[in-house]
């Protein structure tokens, strides 16, 4: 009960604040307005984290770094009569004429804006989209996809060079569509529990208070993903699929869950999917991440041709693997009782300044260690 109480602290702090979020909300309507009266007509909206709840933080570097959140620029009209390149470049400029500097990546525009509050800004991700054909999302069904997420199928510009452009396959909405169905029930039964321990009505709660143990252990694993990987200095697993990993584990387990109990629920499912790594035809049930025929396997939800580990080799596994197991030490291992054992292991887990930062808050240090703690060992080093 305790070392929930304390991984649900140290998350909060971690997630993104309101006045961020209401900010975050301000900047991405004020670019669709910028668009709509310049009679380019646009849908902007959430898309991965921001969307579905699961913000985090983020750490590169040795530091914590801004938050980055993805929105989709979606203009009014279909995939075969719309040119990606045109698309993608009056986005561009509507964001320019209005004072935005903005940087092209490969599928997006980077926007930055200044510092909101606690010394971090943001940036924005504006992806223009349009939507897709319907022949294609007719595939999609074809392919078991839930005609609800099919329906909100996009296609997204996308450029290697900067020079060609082409479609690329998105679907923002139905994603998040696929993860709130999931989600739902652990959401209703963590609203319903705050609401009855602080004794007011479910709209009171604000909302950084409005999260389920679902999307608060995704939460947690991208913030342990990015300091441990950070320190080792190698290829990080991409946030959707740790997303999608926990959610479709999850889907397996009672909703009426703490953190704990889905978080060691979650790394026994990953631990059961590494006997991959000594035995590339086992045969294991019930898992989530599987491998066949020398290829790993996690399918996007709504998309059955995106394998979201395709690239995957048996390094990168082996990788995410020493990850979980440093995971299970730090988190599930660690006796809360060892007091200076339990400091160390939270600054190994989440980074040492940002739990001095916000040691006062912490209820779990019931004192400051005596000695100068160091991290836990790392046997990535070894």
């Amino acid at each position: 009960m305790e070392r929930n109480k304390n991984l649900e602290e140290i998350v909060k702090k971690l997630d993104i604040t309101e006045t961020m979020r209401l900010n975050a909300i301000e900047k991405y309507e004020a670019i669709a307005r910028d668009l709509n009266e310049l009679g380019i007509e646009v849908e902007i909206y959430p898309q991965g984290s921001f969307a579905i709840g699961t913000v985090t933080r983020p750490y590169k570097n040795g530091r914590d770094q801004e938050y980055d959140l993805d929105f989709i620029c979606q203009e009014i009209g279909k995939r075969k009569s719309m040119n990606p390149k045109e698309v993608k470049k009056i986005i561009e400029e509507t964001l320019k004429k209005h004072g935005r500097t903005v940087i092209e990546d490969n599928t997006c525009w980077k926007v930055e804006y200044a510092e909101v509050t606690e010394k971090l800004g943001f940036k924005i991700d504006v992806v223009p989209a349009v939507d897709e054909d319907e022949d294609k999302k007719a595939m999609l069904v074809f392919k078991n996809v839930n005609p609800e997420y099919a329906k909100d199928a996009i296609a997204i510009t996308c450029t290697s060079d900067f020079e060609s452009y082409n479609w690329g396959a998105g679907n923002a909405k139905g994603y998040t569509a696929w993860f709130n169905d999931i989600n739902k029930p652990f959401l209703d039964k963590a609203v319903n529990k705050k609401s009855m321990e602080i004794r007011c009505s479910i709209e009171e709660i604000p909302e950084i208070d409005k999260k389920s143990s679902l999307q608060r252990v995704i939460q947690i694993l991208k913030r342990h993903r990015d300091i441990h990987f950070d320190r080792t200095n190698s290829k990080k697993t991409d946030s959707s699929v740790i997303t999608t990993l926990v959610a479709e584990i999850a889907k397996g387990f009672n909703s009426d869950t703490s953190i704990m109990e889905l978080l060691e629920f979650v790394i026994l499912n990953l631990e059961r999917s590494s006997e991959y790594l000594k035995n590339d035809y086992a045969q294991i049930e019930g898992v989530a991440l599987i491998k066949k025929d020398r290829k790993w396997y996690l399918s996007n939800p709504v998309n059955p041709d995106n394998n979201l580990v395709s690239a995957w080799t048996n390094e990168d596994a082996k990788a995410f693997f020493d990850w979980i197991r440093i995971l299970r030490q730090d988190l599930l291992e660690t006796k809360v009782e060892d007091i200076d054992g339990y400091y160390a292991a939270m600054k190994n887990a989440f980074g040492n300044e940002f739990i001095d930062r916000n040691l006062e808050s912490f209820t779990f240090i019931k004192r400051r260690p005596s000695t100068t703690i160091t991290e836990t060992s790392k046997p990535w080093r070894s």
